[in-house]
């Protein structure tokens, strides 16, 4: 690991939990478990990066977690994966979060569909994301 941020979320994990060997595969486990364990509150950590994917594709603007899971909220800021700024608005905490989202969500769709205009430029989380998710299909 290269990067920092990523080194940092694998001396936090516990040593019982199985270790990935590259990035694609610890984006997929943290993906898989919405960054918990497979408890109660999957379900509701999985809809919320699913919502907050969703919404980081289309704006820039922090998500308004009004209606989500209280539960999933406190969880997913407190694992480090979500920024909370207040009055239930939320960001990921690192753009590679962002990145891994989109890799995710673009893997598990099993293509990009209408995640690209041919008329407009990607940005570049969505660049990421895109090339993160072909590293996916390739391993």
């Amino acid at each position: 690991m290269r990067n920092l941020f990523r080194l940092s979320r694998l001396v936090k994990r516990p040593e019982d939990e199985p270790w990935p060997v590259t990035e694609a595969e610890m984006a997929k486990q943290w993906w898989d478990l919405a960054d918990g364990k497979p408890d109660e509150g999957l379900r509701d950590r999985s809809r919320l990066l699913r919502k907050l994917t969703e919404h980081s594709l289309s704006s820039t603007e922090p998500y308004n977690a009004e209606t989500e899971s209280v539960k999933a909220l406190n969880d997913l800021v407190a694992s480090g994966t979500l920024r909370d700024y207040g009055n239930d608005r939320v960001t990921f905490r690192h753009d590679v979060l962002r990145e891994w989202t989109i890799a995710n969500f673009v893997f598990a769709s099993r293509g990009f569909g209408s995640l690209f205009s041919p008329t407009e430029r990607a940005t570049p989380e969505l660049g990421r994301g895109a090339e993160r998710a072909a590293r996916m299909a390739l391993e």
